[in-house]
Parts: structure tokens; C-alpha cells; sequence
């Protein structure tokens, strides 16, 4: 089969020319954005002489080879009568056109929040965990040391500094973590912290549970904490489901802090 028969052959099975939006080439693979990906017969594609494989991404790739994806490409665009994007438009166009291809999943969504949550954090996290471990390699030196012994000498003191560094961080990381969870899901950041800090300070959770003056059973508190849980779940499923904003779900939790007197 010539290259011309190829691409003809390849535009029938995508949908022919209405299906087609525009194609390019990189080195092995012709891409094809289409109107309507239900319209393509890949199982055909597949079986097509000379088509090595289809690749279903942002793009419908199909894999003909080095050197004859750009020869059919050139081929294609004329019989579909669409632009090459590989020459007509930049590279930072071509990037921006398959990402509006792509579909946005709740599940892409979700990784892109955990993503910008966590990802500004890594650098502090490497360089805690690396005063950490700078601090364990000295107290392991230096174990038998007199003056190390008696707390006093400068590996003594470089050792605490490291651990205190390194305990900087990772000891609050949770009020990190919820500063920058309020910041992405556009909150007060100081709330976010705040919520943070009840997820493990005791001294938080207590005067949170419930109302000042009133007597803290173990019934009380129980369900004060399944009452923050249904708090929690509500908002949270008003947040995804999008009938709630990110300032909505912060002015309804203030809301119930003001009811048990925690805010003026």
C-alpha cells in the first residue's frame, strides 16, 4: 500500500473529513484530533497494512514508523483538508489545544488538588529529612564522646541544631499541609491551619468539641466529633458536587465556631 493509499485508508476509518479537527506528526506516529473519537474504527485502524499499532490518548496516535508519519501526515492533512498543526503552529500551541482535548475527570481533578496541596512542600520536606538524618549520623559518631556525653562542644550543639531544623517541619507538617490545602481550594490559609492543628493536638480538639463551661463526658465528645464528621461530609459533598464555593464551605464552619463560642 503507497503512502497516498495509506492516508486515504487512514481519513475513511477516523470518520472522513467532517471527524477530523486537524492532524501532526512526531516521529513515528501520525496524531488526530477528532470531533467524535466514537466515530473511528480502531479495531479496522489496527488492521490496516502498514499501521504498527493506535495509541488512544489526548490524540488518536497511529503508529506507522520513523520517516513515513511525516510522509502521511503530509498526505493526510491534503486529503482531510485541515492544518498540519506540527508546522503551522507553535510548539505552546499545540500543547494548549490537546489539553482542551482532554476530558477533565473527577479523578484527574483530584490528583491536580493533591498535586498543588503537596508538591510546594517537597523541598522542605528533603531538606527536613536530610538535617534529620544529618542529626541521627552525628549522634551515632559522637556517641562516646566525653563532651557530646556531658551535652556540651560544638558537634553536640550542631547535632541539636540539625534536629530542631529538622523536627521544624516535619513535627507541624500537618499545619503546613492544611495552610496549603486552604490556599488552593482559595480559604483563609490561617483556617486551614487551624483545622489542621485539631488533627492531632489534643489541646485543640478538646475546647473545639464542645461549648465553653459545659461538662465533657465520653458520650459528649463523641458526638461532638460525629457531629463535625457529618459537618465535614456535608460541605465536603457541596464542595465536589459544586454547589458550594470554597468560601461558601469556610463561612459555613465559622458559622459553627461561632455557634459553640469558639469565634466573635
Amino acid at each position: 500500500m503507497t503512502n497516498q493509499e495509506l492516508s486515504r485508508k487512514i481519513l475513511e476509518l477516523v470518520g472522513g473529513k467532517k471527524n477530523v479537527v486537524s492532524a501532526t506528526s512526531c516521529m513515528t506516529r501520525l496524531r488526530i484530533q477528532l470531533k467524535d473519537r466514537s466515530l473511528a474504527n480502531i479495531p479496522g485502524l489496527k488492521a490496516t497494512e502498514g499501521v504498527l499499532g493506535v495509541v488512544e490518548d489526548a490524540t488518536l496516535q497511529v503508529v506507522l514508523g520513523p520517516g513515513k508519519a511525516r510522509k502521511v501526515c503530509d498526505l493526510f492533512v491534503v486529503d482531510a483538508g485541515v492544518q498540519n498543526v506540527s508546522t503551522e503552529s507553535s510548539w505552546q500551541d499545540n500543547k494548549a489545544a490537546m489539553k482542551a482535548g482532554q476530558k477533565d475527570s473527577p479523578l484527574k481533578r483530584g490528583l491536580r488538588t493533591i498535586a498543588n496541596i503537596f508538591i510546594p512542600m517537597i523541598p522542605a520536606i528533603i531538606a527536613a529529612g536530610l538535617f534529620n538524618g544529618i542529626a541521627s549520623l552525628l549522634g551515632q559518631i559522637f556517641a562516646n564522646d566525653a563532651s557530646f556525653a556531658a551535652q556540651t562542644g560544638f558537634w553536640f550543639v550542631l547535632q541539636n541544631l540539625c534536629s530542631l531544623f529538622g523536627a521544624a517541619f516535619l513535627s507541624y507538617f500537618a499545619i503546613y499541609t492544611g495552610v496549603n490545602a486552604a490556599k488552593v481550594f482559595g480559604a483563609t490559609p490561617a483556617l486551614g491551619g487551624m483545622i489542621a492543628c485539631s488533627l492531632y493536638d489534643g489541646r485543640f480538639v478538646r475546647p473545639l468539641a464542645m461549648p465553653r463551661g459545659h461538662a465533657r463526658s465520653a458520650e459528649d465528645i463523641a458526638g461532638a466529633i460525629s457531629a463535625y464528621v457529618q459537618l465535614f461530609d456535608r460541605l465536603l459533598k457541596g464542595y465536589l458536587s459544586g454547589d458550594l464555593s470554597a468560601k461558601d464551605v469556610e463561612l459555613a464552619y465559622r458559622g459553627d465556631l461561632r455557634g459553640r463560642g469558639l469565634l466573635i
